[in-house]
């Protein structure tokens, strides 16, 4: 299998800004929020009423994670893979999968400007969004999945994207992902 970095972050944190640009290093990208704004396009129905939705069943979130890691650990069969999701992390360390975590984080104000600039909404509207969205899937993973997602202990590299440019945090995660790389061989020499 090939390798696998993940990309996890909060809300507005820059996930998938970095996973584009490892794209340029030759990895093939698994976007889990992509993948579950289609599911809701599917059902007719907005993202929100999606997510709500999973909060009545369970059973949606349990398929849906089913799903996209096994689409992570098919697409690794052919060549790198960006497996960018909230839960990409916890879900290759869960499952067992040998995988780069990464968890990209910034504060509520940054994130918020973010998404009030991808969204097209006022920054204090996406501020509220912000925090709403962190404090509901914080509460809904740790009920439904027993997954901490403060837990930063199960990450090989955190990456804190206040004040740098995404170039920037790709340049680490690379050098990050190389290092982890060496690390392992060495430990298969023995």
């Amino acid at each position: 299998m090939h390798p696998i970095i993940t990309i996890s972050g909060s809300p507005g944190s820059g996930k998938s800004t970095v996973a584009k640009l490892l794209m340029e290093n030759g990895f093939k990208r698994l976007n889990g929020g992509a993948l579950f704004r289609q599911m809701a396009e599917k059902e007719g129905i907005t993202v929100e009423e999606m997510v709500h939705k999973a909060r009545l069943n369970t059973r949606i979130n349990i398929d849906f994670d089913d799903l996209l890691l096994t689409e992570a650990k098919k697409m690794a069969e052919l060549g790198p893979v960006i497996f960018e999701s909230r839960l990409a992390g916890w879900l290759t360390k869960k499952a067992g999968v040998d995988a780069f975590r990464v968890w990209i984080e910034a504060a509520a104000k940054i994130r918020a400007l973010r998404v009030a600039e991808r969204e097209r909404i006022p920054e204090d509207e996406a501020l509220k969004l912000v925090k709403i969205r962190e404090s509901e899937e914080i509460e809904s993973y740790k009920g439904t999945q027993g997954i901490d997602l403060r837990q930063e202990d199960i990450y090989d590299m955190v990456v804190r994207t206040d004040r740098l440019r995404p170039i920037e945090v790709r340049n680490r995660i690379i050098k990050g992902f190389q290092s982890y790389v060496r690390r392992n061989q060495a430990g298969n020499d023995r």
